[in-house]
């Protein structure tokens, strides 16, 4: 394995639809690619993971920020995904890369343990925090001030108020892997993009299985949004992750 600093893969397209389909960069807005199951992308030190660059052209590579994770080779439809077999561990860009006012971030994850959160910029402002048995709704800070914004699950909008226990119940709890996102996120006070690694005044991390992670720097279009939980669902085989009405249950994006 090699790092391909910067660019995207020009067989991105052709390796996962011949037929010349959807691809993340087909939206306008992508700012940031991270695909470990595309190995010109990775570099390894021995099996540790040192960074997994961005496949949009000129953006920031995710390094090490506590410990690394390794490759768990061929665990989703036979492609590469990042294995985080230690709480704590994490990667980051090690910079206010994004920094917008408005970011949307979609990416694949099977956890397989209690509590973890995702995304953290500080230990004030991180996104997508869970914890079994929880009966807080708190399920994001913005400068430490409580944040709802929507979260979908699969293509299904989770509902308001939902607690930290639920959204495990419905994504956690060794229930395999998911296709998640967010959209409306505040990033302006952001000083670092960190992967799940813990934060003061979250869940400590533990999502232990992370695949490919793309963000917008706007709120993704409904059918921007439902183009990508295509493009998740059959590269990867999860159409069946989908609901029966989306518009990509059973044809390709």
């Amino acid at each position: 394995r090699c790092g391909l600093l910067g660019g995207v893969h020009p067989m991105s397209r052709w390796l996962f639809f011949p037929s010349g389909g959807f691809v993340p960069s087909d939206v306008a807005s992508l700012v940031g690619w991270y695909d470990p199951s595309d190995s010109s992308t990775v570099t390894l030190s021995g099996s540790d993971v040192t960074a997994v660059s961005n496949k949009v052209s000129g953006g920031t590579s995710l390094t090490p920020s506590s410990g690394n994770p390794t490759i768990s080779s061929g665990a989703l439809n036979s492609l590469d995904v990042l294995y985080y077999g230690t709480q704590g561990v994490g990667m980051h860009t090690g910079a206010a890369t994004y920094t917008g006012t408005d970011h949307s971030i979609m990416w694949l994850q099977d956890p397989e343990d209690t509590n973890g959160v995702g995304f953290t910029g500080t230990s004030n402002n991180w996104v997508f925090g869970y914890l079994t048995g929880s009966t807080s709704t708190v399920l994001g800070r913005v400068n430490g001030t409580a944040i709802a914004i929507p979260i979908f699950v699969d293509a299904t909008a989770i509902p308001t108020g939902t607690t930290r226990g639920g959204l495990y119940n419905l994504m956690s709890n060794n229930t395999g892997w998911h296709i998640l996102g967010f959209t409306g996120l505040d990033m302006s006070n952001w000083t670092d993009f960190d992967v799940l690694r813990y934060a003061n005044d979250t869940p400590s991390s533990g999502w232990k299985n992370l695949g490919e992670i793309c963000i917008f720097d706007a709120t993704l279009s409904t059918s921007d949004r439902q183009k990508m939980e295509g493009y998740y669902a059959w590269k990867y085989a999860l159409t069946s992750n989908l609901p029966a009405s989306h518009p990509y249950k059973s044809t390709r994006p």
